[in-house]
C-alpha cells in the first residue's frame, strides 16, 4: 500500500504548499481508496474478467466480545479470525485480500461460488475453533428504563 506522506514534509502534500496537511484523515482515505481501486483493477486484469464477487467480513459485536470475555480472550479470537481468513484465502484459487480495517476484511473472488465457499468455510472454521458462541451476534441487552 502506498504510504501517506510524512507529516513533517509538507512539500509531499498532493495539493501543494499552503494546502491542508498531507497527513489529514481525508488525504489518507484518498490514498487508501486509490490503492484499493488499483488492487481491484490489477486483480481483475490478472484474471481477465470484468465481473468480480466482493466479500466483506466483520466480527459482529467485537466491542461487546471484549467487554464480556476480556481484552486478552477477545484479541485471541480476533487474531484467530484474521489467520483463518488468510489461510482460507490462500487455499482459494482466484481470490485475494484487498484490504482490512479493524477486524473486517475486504476480499475479491473471480467466481461467486468461490466466495460462498469461502464464507461457509470461514464460519465452519470459526465454529470449530471457538464454538458457536464465538461467531454469533451477541444478544442485545435490554436498555434501562428511565
Amino acid at each position: 500500500m502506498t504510504e501517506p506522506p510524512s507529516p513533517t514534509n509538507e512539500a509531499q502534500s498532493p495539493a501543494g504548499p499552503g494546502a491542508a496537511p498531507a497527513w489529514s484523515p481525508e488525504r489518507i482515505e484518498v490514498v487508501k481508496t486509490r490503492d484499493t481501486r488499483a488492487r481491484i483493477e490489477e486483480f481483475r486484469k490478472r484474471h481477465r474478467t470484468s465481473l468480480l464477487t466482493l466479500v466483506f467480513t466483520d466480527v459482529v459485536g467485537s466491542t461487546l466480545l471484549k467487554q464480556r470475555r476480556g481484552d486478552s480472550a477477545a484479541t485471541a479470537i480476533l487474531q484467530a479470525h484474521a489467520a483463518l481468513v488468510r489461510d482460507i484465502l490462500a487455499h482459494t484459487p482466484d481470490a485475494q485480500e484487498i484490504s482490512t480495517a479493524g477486524d473486517s476484511f475486504f476480499c475479491v473472488f473471480v467466481r461467486p461460488s468461490d466466495a460462498i465457499s469461502f464464507a461457509l468455510r470461514l464460519q465452519a472454521a470459526m465454529r470449530h475453533e471457538f464454538g458457536r458462541s464465538a461467531i454469533e451476534a451477541p444478544s442485545p441487552q435490554p436498555s434501562p428504563k428511565g
